[in-house]
């Protein structure tokens, strides 16, 4: 039943709000209570099969999703009241929350799926519902980035599908672990790892795979954006730990590379990063940068079955430590309260490591897994370049706290009550729920990230941060930082699109189309699709409104 409602209950929201507008005040007091059901599934557990459906579903609370389970029902109960206070009473509301709604059943259906057809479909439908969050302002800015962004999913999704029907053809719609293990003795097994990692990769922020974070999130309502960076690019992470070998086979020999492609993503997005003028911005590229460290724990479980094993706790511990810290700052950006900057010190100084902080705690364990596990190349090399990825990170959220530390314009009477607590829950949530978990499920791993020597590890990066910002603070009229745009590589790719645009000679080979060139062509269809996404916006989601309708009808019937 605590499935059921996990994946049900959003989802008829979102279909009464479709099939009855007048319903929008209502759904709207309720909506945020919907992702309730996922905290009651991940301490009660259970396990669900729905043989009658064609291809048949099976859902179970399994012990890697469960702190992905609770990271997902803090932060979209956090990020449900504080949209409640933003829409309360406006015309935006009812289409904010039908996006809402959908995304938080297809983001739960995907920590809790465990065959292939399940996983897809949750997948898909949190992938396409997150455009109407991303694009819900509907400014220019925010149309562009739902463009780079639908381009992007939809990518990964042709990769994904690729991958499933290559499956399928051999199983069905068999079980996850069964589907991995097949990977790793298929003959194009190298194929379908580089299709099933790629694929996820776009919703981890993999570079060079990166570009729609840093457009989306700041465009995105403060509630939006909390869920993106701090829940739904997680999904990629579980379905790499679905699908991909327990480090056998051909992927062993992929360890080496996600590695390098981690420490990439940690170093050159926090780098990108620091060049940021805006907050959310700067805070897009700390996620890319901080999923480029769990990319890194990903590709030194690969090396054997044995540290596959040991890295599931670790990774998934790293991802909630970091969805919630990161979801409690996004939600700081909606929050007018003076004293606001010291309580986002409190989740931004986590994610850099601080001692007796959850990104402390995290990072031990991270630290003792990499020293057990790693190869003995990359155990001499990656202690080293930790430390130095916390410099950088400290580095990075100094310059954020120097551009949020203002608070933004202040709410009135109850709507800023409301946007206090749905923040409030975050930031309580980021202090709390690390330690209470590793209290509970890892003391060892609590002991040891006390110890003198692991807390003096954690401090140390944090005061080379502090002396190395307080000096470029006191140069900055000097040496200046280097301004890039946001989406970095965008840029240059439009720019070139735009130069053979521009070069285009007319066609003239059909009478019909002489004159036509390049330039016209996209500039009418620019034309057409803003249009198009301005005016006709809830087109975007009829084939979710189909799949949704079928859903419900066999959970009804199910009930």
């Amino acid at each position: 039943m605590m499935l059921l409602l996990a994946t049900g209950v959003p989802l008829l929201l979102a279909l009464l709000l479709l099939v009855v507008p007048q319903s929008g005040r209502g759904v709207a007091s309720l909506a945020p209570l919907a992702a309730l059901p996922l905290l009651g599934a991940a301490i009660l557990g259970g396990e669900l099969r729905l043989d009658s459906l064609v291809l048949g579903l099976h859902l179970s609370v399994t012990a890697q999703a469960v702190p992905m389970l609770l990271l997902a029902g803090v932060l979209w109960t956090a990020a449900g009241i504080a949209a409640r206070a933003r829409f309360n009473g406006t015309g935006e509301g009812r289409r904010y929350w039908i996006f809402h709604l959908l995304t938080l059943c297809g983001n739960a259906g995907v920590f809790l799926a465990q065959d292939l057809a399940g996983l897809y479909t949750a997948y898909a439908l949190m992938t396409f519902a997150a455009y109407g969050l991303v694009i819900h302002d509907l400014t220019d800015a925010a149309l562009r980035a739902g463009r780079v962004y639908l381009v992007m999913a939809i990518a990964a999704e042709v990769l994904l599908l690729c991958a499933l029907l290559m499956l399928g053809a051999r199983l069905g719609n068999a079980p996850l672990a069964e589907a991995a293990a097949t990977i790793a003795t298929h003959p194009q097994a190298n194929l379908l790892l580089a299709l099933v990692f790629t694929g996820f990769a776009v919703k981890m922020g993999t570079m060079p795979l990166h570009v729609w974070l840093p457009l989306a999130h700041p465009q995105a309502p403060v509630p939006a954006s909390a869920v993106l960076s701090g829940v739904i690019v997680k999904a990629g992470l579980m379905g790499w730990l679905g699908l991909l070998p327990p480090g056998e086979g051909p992927a062993a020999q992929w360890s080496s590379v996600v590695i390098m492609l981690g420490l990439i993503s940690a170093f050159a997005a926090a780098a990108l990063g620091l060049t940021q003028q805006r907050a959310k911005s700067l805070l897009a590229y700390s996620t890319v940068s901080q999923m480029g460290l769990v990319t890194l724990l990903l590709g030194v479980g690969l090396s054997s079955p044995e540290a596959w094993q040991a890295m599931l706790p670790v990774a998934t511990l790293f991802a909630l430590h970091h969805g919630l810290a990161k979801g409690a700052l996004f939600l700081a950006m909606g929050v007018g309260v003076a004293w606001r900057g010291w309580l986002m010190a409190i989740a931004a100084l986590a994610i850099a490591g601080l001692p007796l902080s959850s990104g402390a705690f995290a990072k031990a364990a991270a630290k003792a897994f990499i020293d057990n596990a790693a190869t003995e190349a990359w155990a001499v090399m990656l202690p080293g370049l930790l430390a130095l990825s916390s410099v950088l990170t400290t580095l990075l959220l100094l310059r954020f706290l120097w551009l949020a530390w203002r608070p933004a314009e202040p709410a009135r009477g109850s709507t800023a009550n409301a946007v206090n607590a749905g923040w409030l829950l975050a930031v309580g949530a980021s202090v709390l729920v690390v330690p209470v978990w590793l209290w509970l499920q890892a003391p060892a791993s609590l002991a040891y990230a006390l110890q003198p020597g692991q807390l003096w590890s954690a401090l140390w990066p944090l005061l080379l941060a502090a002396v190395v910002g307080a000096a470029g603070f006191a140069l900055r009229a000097r040496i200046g930082l280097p301004v890039l745009p946001e989406g970095d590589l965008v840029v240059p790719a439009e720019r070139v699109l735009g130069w053979l645009s521009s070069h285009q000679r007319p066609y003239r080979s059909l009478p019909q189309l002489r004159g036509v060139t390049l330039r016209g062509l996209h500039a009418t269809l620019s034309r057409r699709s803003r249009h198009i996404e301005r005016r006709h916006l809830d087109v975007s989601i009829g084939g979710m409104l189909l799949m949704a309708v079928a859903l419900v009808i066999t959970w009804l019937l199910v009930l």
